[in-house]
Order: C-alpha cells, then sequence, then structure tokens
C-alpha cells in the first residue's frame, strides 16, 4: 500500500511505497505551526542579511541562543545586555524554549540564499554549523534534548534539564534535522556542505529511539507522553509546580504529527503511533470548548477538545495550582491559574481528521 504524507504548508513530502500506513494530506505544520518559518509572521525588516549578521552576534560560543525576541535582533548585541535568560553562575546558557535556537538556525538558512556574496555566506555557514553542534552536543545518550544546555543548576537541580517534549522542545529539534537531512528549504544547496550529516541521521534516529521507549504504557497499551521525562531512567518527571507527572495531551500532538509521518515502519514504530492515536480519540471529549481568557469550560456544538493533563496510570484528567494539588473543576483554581494556562484545547483535531479515514485493519 502506497503512502503519501504531505500538506500544502510543507516543503517537500515523505513518500514510503509499501508502508504498513495508509495516510494522505497529513497537516504535519497545522498540528503545532512548527513548520511555519517564524519570519514570514514575527519579522519585519527589509533588510534581511543585516538582521541575520546581528543574530550571529546573539550566538554564543557553545553555539545556542537565549530566549529572545527577535525585536532583539534589529540591533546587534552590544556585548552587555543578557544575552540569555538562562545561565550557570556566570556562563550564559543557550536553549531550546519558545522556539529559541531552532529559529534561528532556519532565518540564518534563509538569509544564505538571499545573496550570492562569499564573505557574508561564509559567515552565515559557520553560524549555521555552530548552531548544529549544539544541537548535537546537547542531546543525552538516550536520544533526548533537554530545555537548556549546558546544565542549568539552581538549589541543586532543574527541570530545565529534563528531555523535554514540552513547548514541543524535541519535535522541532528533530523536525530541523529532518529537514536537513532530506535538503527541504531552506536547508539545499551549498549551505549543506560541511555539516555532519552522518551525525544529524544518528541523532534524529536516536531521537525517534528515545520517544519508543519513554512512551508512558498502562495495562499494556502505549498511550502519549509527559512534558518531561527523566533522560535516562525516562520515567516521566515534575515541571513548574502546576505541571505534574502526567499524561500531556498538548505536547503528545508533536511527537504523533512525527510518528505518523516517520517512513520507517517497523512494529514498535506502527504500535506507538497507534495507540498514541486511539488514546487521543479515546479522551476526546465532545461539543466543549475552554476559554482561556475568562477560564471556563462552555458548550461547543461540532468541536472536539482534550484536557491538557491525565493522570499516569488511568485517564482521570486534572489541573493543579501553584500548590501542587490535583483538582478536577477548574473553579477550584485560583483566577490566575484559570486564566493564565492551558488547561484544555482542540490540539489533537489534526491527528483525528488525519486519521479519520483509516480502516483499523490496515494500521498492521
Amino acid at each position: 500500500m502506497a503512502i503519501v504524507i504531505c500538506s500544502s504548508t510543507l516543503p517537500g513530502c515523505i513518500a514510503n511505497q509499501d508502508s504498513a500506513d495508509s495516510v494522505e494530506e497529513f497537516p504535519l505544520a497545522s498540528l503545532l505551526d512548527i513548520h511555519r518559518t517564524l519570519w514570514n509572521h514575527d519579522l519585519e525588516t527589509d533588510d534581511i542579511q543585516s538582521f541575520a549578521i546581528n543574530i550571529t552576534t546573539w550566538q554564543m560560543d557553545h553555539g545556542g541562543w537565549g530566549k529572545n525576541s527577535f525585536d532583539s535582533y534589529n540591533y546587534p548585541w552590544d556585548g552587555q545586555q543578557h544575552i540569555s535568560p538562562y545561565f550557570n553562575g556566570g556562563n550564559y546558557l543557550g536553549t531550546f524554549d519558545n522556539n529559541a535556537t531552532t529559529s534561528e538556525i532556519r532565518l540564518l538558512a534563509e538569509a544564505f540564499h538571499s545573496s550570492r556574496d562569499i564573505e557574508f555566506r561564509t559567515l552565515i555557514s559557520e553560524s549555521i554549523q555552530l548552531g548544529i553542534d549544539f544541537i548535537l552536543e546537547s542531546q543525552f545518550p538516550s536520544g533526548a534534548w533537554p530545555q537548556v544546555y549546558p546544565e542549568r543548576v539552581i538549589n541543586g537541580g532543574n527541570y530545565s534539564n529534563f528531555a523535554t517534549f514540552n513547548d514541543h522542545v524535541m519535535t522541532r529539534v528533530m523536525i530541523l534535522i529532518w529537514d536537513i537531512i532530506e535538503g527541504r528549504q531552506p536547508f539545499s544547496g551549498e549551505i549543506t556542505q560541511g555539516l555532519d550529516m552522518g551525525g544529524l541521521n544518528s541523532s534524529l534516529n536516536k531521537g525517534i529511539d528515545f520517544i519508543l521507549k519513554s512512551q508512558i504504557v498502562v495495562d499494556g497499551k502505549p498511550t502519549i507522553w509527559c512534558q518531561q521525562h527523566h533522560p535516562y531512567s525516562l520515567v516521566p518527571m515534575h515541571g513548574r509546580p502546576y505541571e505534574l507527572p502526567s499524561k500531556a495531551s498538548l505536547e503528545s500532538t508533536g511527537i504523533v504529527s512525527i510518528l505518523l509521518n516517520w517512513p520507517y515502519r517497523d512494529s514498535e514504530v506502527v504500535n506507538s503511533t497507534w495507540g498514541a492515536v486511539d488514546w487521543f480519540i479515546e479522551n476526546s471529549v465532545p461539543d466543549r470548548r475552554y476559554e482561556k481568557k475568562t477560564g471556563n469550560f462552555s458548550e461547543s456544538p461540532g468541536s472536539l477538545m482534550w484536557f491538557r493533563f491525565h493522570n499516569l496510570s488511568d485517564e482521570q484528567y486534572f489541573m493543579s495550582g501553584r500548590d501542587s494539588v490535583k483538582v478536577y473543576n477548574i473553579g477550584e483554581l485560583t483566577d490566575e491559574m484559570r486564566t493564565g494556562y492551558w488547561w484544555a484545547g482542540d490540539w489533537g483535531m489534526p491527528i483525528i481528521i488525519a486519521t479519520s479515514n483509516i480502516d483499523i485493519s490496515e494500521r498492521f
């Protein structure tokens, strides 16, 4: 059975013959907007080359970037500003939080193609290579990535050092690597010369291996993933006080998007993929929506909703405040917590739509 997995917003697609799955028009980009080039929405400049040069000045010696707004890049780093919100002692740390580092690399790659100037291209190419080195260096031996690298130490430890699916950290990193390997724009032609393609291939496969091994299994059935996992034991870990170890639906949409598009369909990948898809089907809440602005749930005929967090051992959803106490009625949260966090959303809809035409017998 042929498989064609494409998106109208995705530059290129994966085509795999005789696959176990049959998925057409899977909207990878629409799941998380991971593949959307952020500068198409957030960048306001008529001089992308000067903007790119500024970006290189904000890059740290280890190759990563801080969690900077793109407005920062209207000017070069002056050598005095805080270059990252994360640091350990006197050393600034790089991060993948809020699209950091992956977005800079993508924009630099776009800028590279805008000029034939050798000096400019050399500068940009060296910056990209340094950023890729940071990605490879920051990966745990288990295949996961932390939120922050090098290690961030606060009172002996910090969740930033765990394997991080939160903020779609791993998903964004892995899709970036995948794009480079496949030569998808803007990672085509001369820009990939000198990159460690063997290392990138190995890195991507290690990431897939971590995803498969860290999936939460309940009563023998694979479900979804936590926001953070221990990078070595793989067990779900605590994030911020209100982010308890749990099955986390929002973050898991990105992981499922990768698995549904992964062309190498051995039994482990297939079982992991459809276990997660089934979880989204079984835990959808019909005709409801969460309004973050008001912090309330309301009727919404025809909609599907997913709660953000579910228990590890069963499918009971929950919410939590800064005291880390689980509650099951949003009215038990403070106004700050009710309106300050996405406790539910319709983020599983693209998965449901993309897989709705697949007969169960065709999955394996």
